[in-house]
């Protein structure tokens, strides 16, 4: 049985190279067969969860595609702009019914379901989840990635990647035909809102394949800032290759944006509640974590590192969430110690002692949770994995299973649900 422990330690280690050279589109099915470069980060990068499917569940009716939405510059320019700003539009498309249903951060996050699983297949959908008791209360009808409910439950924030000229998305072969004609319009990635009361999908910003690589809002939804990279001498090569940060007033459509240094990867995002700050990761750099002020004319620029203490030798910050509560952060210490710690976005010192305990090894995930009794933190333990040629979706599943660990508590436990990239 897949929850029989010894047999998934037994298997653990026997998929390595059916996942561990998945490159490229970090949402495409065909990453496992036809690996293209990639730049390599800090962390190790989990396979996302449309690399582990045959087709993801989704629900629901459809009307029409909407108008153009915000196209950021060109994967194709020369130049390498330190900031810029401007004004977009939205567009919205109609994916689903609306509802009265709400479902704050407060009380829920979002996952995978498992819906079948076998040797060969593994199917999965995404769903909102009851975070007391990881109780699956609906499925939703587009999956994004990056995905991040507002605190009054209104909305659920997050990215896809379009899916024109056949690319096999996370999305492409949806039941919905709403959602296909939405994802197969172009090649671009979007930043988008699920808006649950009306059923739109609503665009406010674009940016052209390998396009964006992370995005983080203000709990409000008010507020969101994604990363993407361009790639001025075309698709297929990484010489002058850089990250753009763009934060965007969600109502009004006003952005501005930033350039990172190059060859620095901006995976990790995390504004604060206010929208006036963002911690965001660097990891081509020793310091991995930084900490922005967005008042400035560039924040890349003027970034502190938030570096470890002495005692944490070759560590680093990573994995930044931000929600009501304050800084959240995972303290990496090579080769092994990995634990929780809340920042103090004034000093950038820990606040105290470290809230929870993550596995030797460290992890590929992190994320925040609120319960009754205090944060709780999701993670994925990071995994060896070994070649294993029948390609085993129950080792996949081993890999990618969520596990939850409350604050104070020494040790952590599995949910039986899938990480949501």
């Amino acid at each position: 049985m897949i929850n029989d422990e010894a047999v998934i330690e037994r298997l653990q280690d026997a998929v390595g190279a059916y996942t561990a050279q998945a490159e490229g589109r970090r949402d495409s099915l065909d990453a496992l067969l036809h690996a293209a470069p990639e730049r390599t980060p800090h962390r190790r990068r989990v396979v996302p969860m449309a690399a582990l499917t045959t087709g993801v569940a989704a629900a629901v009716a459809a009307i029409v595609f909407g108008a153009t939405a915000l196209q950021g510059p060109s994967s194709t320019s020369q130049a390498q702009p330190s900031h810029k700003s401007g004004v977009g539009v939205l567009s919205a498309t109609s994916i689903t019914a609306g509802t009265s249903a709400r479902y704050p951060s407060s009380s829920y996050f979002i996952s995978r379901h498992v819906t079948k699983l076998t040797k060969k297949q593994l199917l999965d959908e995404p769903v909102i989840v009851r975070t007391s008791d990881q109780k699956v209360m609906t499925t939703l009808p587009i999956a994004l990635m990056d995905a991040q409910l507002t605190s009054d439950g209104t909305r659920l924030f997050g990215y896809y990647a379009g899916s024109a000229g056949h690319a096999i998305t996370d999305n492409s072969n949806s039941s919905n035909a709403a959602v296909r004609t939405l994802v197969n319009h172009d090649t671009a990635y979007h930043a988008v809102y699920l808006d649950f009361a009306t059923g739109d999908v609503v665009d406010f910003g674009k940016a052209a394949w390998p396009g964006i690589v992370g995005m983080t809002t203000t709990p409000n939804g008010s507020t969101v800032a994604y990363s993407r990279v361009v790639k001025p001498n075309g698709p297929n090569s990484e010489v002058g290759e850089y990250d753009i940060i763009r934060v965007v007033d969600v109502a009004t459509v006003r952005w501005r944006e930033f350039t990172v240094p190059k060859g620095h990867d901006t995976l990790g995002l995390a504004l604060s509640p206010d929208g006036t700050k963002l911690a965001f990761t660097e990891t081509s750099t020793p310091n991995i974590l930084f900490f922005a002020d967005l008042s400035q004319p560039n924040p890349a620029a003027t970034a502190r590192a938030v570096v470890p203490p002495p005692s944490c030798r070759k560590g680093a910050y990573d994995y930044p969430v931000w929600p009501e509560s304050g800084l959240y952060a995972v303290q990496e210490c090579d080769p092994d110690a990995s634990q929780v710690v809340r920042l103090d976005p004034g000093t950038l010192l820990p606040i105290g002692a470290a809230l929870a305990p993550l596995p030797n090894g460290g992890v590929t995930h992190f994320d925040v949770r609120t319960s009754d009794d205090g944060p709780e933190f999701g993670y994925l333990p990071a995994r060896t994995t070994t070649p294993d040629a029948n390609g085993d979706m129950r080792i996949l599943f081993r890999n990618n299973e969520e596990w939850l660990v409350k604050a104070g508590a020494t040790a952590g436990h599995r949910t039986g649900l899938l990480w949501s990239p």
